[in-house]
């Protein structure tokens, strides 16, 4: 059994969800597709739950376009503040964003009197505009260095430590081109939402390792980084943890006895839990076929997919609605069911979301009267109105 991602650890198996087709692997019609073995482990020593498998970079990317998940920006601002507050940066401060997921925080930065605040593009990557982290992480896989000239005083990473086949190696890179009392921001996905409600369509082939702020904190300590701030900003979906580090020569122990305890029972738990909950949702759908109620799933993102993959549920989704013109009219991987628009769906039945609050409430406003006519269920235990399996 493979080592851990971020601290060399021993692993130990959390669950297997099985093969599954690539979440974007859309077609026009039902074909075979390329599928990815869900084995999930966690690690003994620092409890950072990861896949077995390194996914294929190719598959990762579709080929008739690529999904950019937008992330929630409502805490930039209070984020952007907890950064300032620690007036360690210069007016002449070199700072950089390592993505298009960046492009907002650092314009906030910028905004602020740091004109020397830049990400790094696509275009500068070389890179296709439909590309997206996958790609930019692997990149770094094979650099000694960010920059050929310069070193950074701050260096910004939003969701894409997640996306990294190996984060040691990233986090490493950073830190050499960061300067002697650098800094550096990073924002990933906490895991802890999805692990107390057996969210299990978070498990997704692009998301590598799966953190929360102990095992992030955790993290960079062992890389020789002083947490400076960090944060938990509560979203419709997963929260958002960020952590503010300063690059330190000295290795910082800290007592993991507590947390991590606390981290084994919960994962425990979780790993016990499993197939009471697939089961549960599995009865709930097959109660409402019975009744012969159209069953519609609402969004064909990543998390509509490995709802439908991993409980199992090809054969019971009458329909699939999505707004985005570029996926209409095709294939569901592993299904016959074709997506349509909100246009031309059947009102009627009982609908699954698998939308964020934002984009839910936006479908909402859009048709306003159908809440009269159909019954609107989340599919995640924390999200809008959540379904009576969660």
């Amino acid at each position: 059994m493979k080592k851990c991602l971020a601290c060399n650890g021993k692993l130990n198996f959390l669950v297997n969800l099985g093969k599954h087709n690539y979440s974007n692997q859309l077609k026009k019609k039902f074909i075979s597709t390329p599928v990815f073995n869900y084995i999930v482990l966690y690690c003994n020593k620092c409890f950072l739950i990861q896949l077995k498998n390194r996914p294929s970079l190719i598959h990762l990317r579709s080929k008739n376009f690529n999904l950019k998940i937008l992330e929630p920006e409502n805490h930039l601002n209070n984020f952007v503040s907890k950064i300032l507050r620690l007036k360690c940066l210069q007016k002449n401060s070199n700072i950089l964003g390592l993505s298009y997921k960046d492009k907002s925080i650092i314009e906030k930065i910028k905004k602020k009197g740091f004109p020397k605040s830049n990400i790094i593009s696509n275009q500068n990557y070389k890179i296709p505009k439909k590309y997206g982290v996958e790609t930019i992480q692997n990149i770094f896989l094979k650099r000694k260095k960010i920059d050929k000239i310069k070193k950074f005083d701050f260096i910004v990473l939003r969701h894409l430590l997640e996306h990294s086949f190996k984060p040691y190696k990233l986090l490493n890179l950073i830190k050499k081109n960061l300067t002697k009392n650098g800094l550096i921001a990073i924002e990933v996905p906490c895991r802890d939402k999805m692990i107390k409600g057996i969210d299990l369509h978070y498990f997704w082939e692009h998301h590598i390792t799966y953190f929360n702020l102990e095992t992030l904190k955790s993290f960079l300590e062992m890389m020789n980084f002083k947490i400076l701030a960090s944060a938990k900003y509560k979203q419709s979906s997963e929260d958002n943890v960020v952590i503010i580090a300063k690059k330190d020569q000295k290795l910082k122990k800290n007592n993991k006895n507590k947390i991590y305890n606390n981290q084994k029972k919960f994962l425990n738990k979780f790993k016990s839990d499993i197939c009471k909950k697939k089961n549960k949702v599995k009865n709930y759908f097959v109660k409402i076929k019975k009744k012969k109620l159209k069953i519609t799933l609402l969004g064909a993102g990543h998390l509509g997919i490995k709802f439908v993959n991993f409980y199992n549920l090809h054969n019971y989704f009458d329909q699939i609605v999505d707004d985005n013109k570029r996926i209409y009219n095709l294939t569901l991987p592993n299904t016959k069911c074709k997506i349509t628009n909100s246009k031309n769906m059947k009102k009627e039945g009982i609908f699954f979301s698998s939308l964020n609050h934002e984009s839910q409430i936006k479908f909402k406003k859009k048709h306003k009267f159908l809440g009269k006519k159909v019954k609107i269920f989340s599919i995640s235990t924390y999200g809008n109105n959540p379904a009576p399996f969660n």
